[in-house]
């Protein structure tokens, strides 16, 4: 096993890591939540990651966006973010698209093992939790807004973001922006949620979303939350 990744052991042998990192990813949105959670992948030391996001960098995300730096705003994010990547582990593939995924054919994504949601749009969102039912793979949830983020595995064949959601058509993050703190923490535990997953860890839940507050430090499950409601 490479030496870099020696520090992910201890949660998990060899074998397993070794089967994690030879997970294909596809990641859809590389701002504030999608940015951190590619770093953490490469980290891993996962070997194949797909990128979507049709983006540039602009002054309105050096506030939390982990790639995001004065020298490169009006760069394409899919660009910047696999060159920062394979400065981390350079044995990283990586296939980038600067389009929405509603674009691209689903035949591009046959081999992927999971699906990773960390746009901000509630309608793309939407799409990932039918397209997660047509690829018979998980989708793995994410967003954020103000002091609050939410996050959980989504098995193929069920409809909880379609629920959870229903007619809204904007988060919490419209509101409430996303301050330099909650990104980050969502993403990594979007990280770790997959991994108990993978590990098949029997205190692990699937098909719950769990809404992390910043303000009181407390993570609770949930079957609904409006997200253009104002919370104090």
């Amino acid at each position: 096993m490479d030496k870099q990744f020696a520090e992910n052991l201890g949660i998990m042998n060899k074998t397993a890591l070794s089967n994690l990192q030879n997970q294909t990813v596809l990641l859809i949105g590389l701002g504030g939540l999608g940015g951190f959670f590619a770093q953490s992948l490469a980290r891993l030391g996962i070997k194949k990651v797909i990128l979507i996001d049709p983006d540039h960098f602009t002054l309105s995300n050096l506030n939390r966006q982990c790639f995001s730096h004065q020298e490169n705003l009006g760069a394409y994010k899919v660009d910047v973010v696999a060159e920062a990547l394979q400065k981390i582990y350079p044995q990283l593939e990586i296939i980038s698209y600067k389009n929405r995924i509603q674009a691209l054919d689903n035949t591009l994504f046959h081999a992927v093992n999971i699906i990773v949601d960390a746009t901000d749009d509630i309608t793309t969102k939407l799409f990932l939790e039918t397209l997660s039912t047509t690829l018979k793979i998980p989708l793995l949830h994410g967003a954020v807004g103000g002091w609050f983020g939410q996050y959980g595995l989504i098995e193929p064949n069920q409809t909880v973001l379609k629920q959870l959601y229903g007619s809204m058509k904007k988060g919490l993050e419209k509101t409430q922006g996303s301050p330099t703190f909650t990104p980050p923490i969502i993403a990594n535990l979007m990280i770790a949620t997959w991994v108990a997953y993978w590990l098949k860890k029997p205190s692990f839940k699937a098909n719950v979303i769990w809404l992390f507050d910043a303000l009181s430090s407390s993570i609770d499950s949930f079957d609904k939350v409006l997200f253009d409601k104002e919370r104090k």
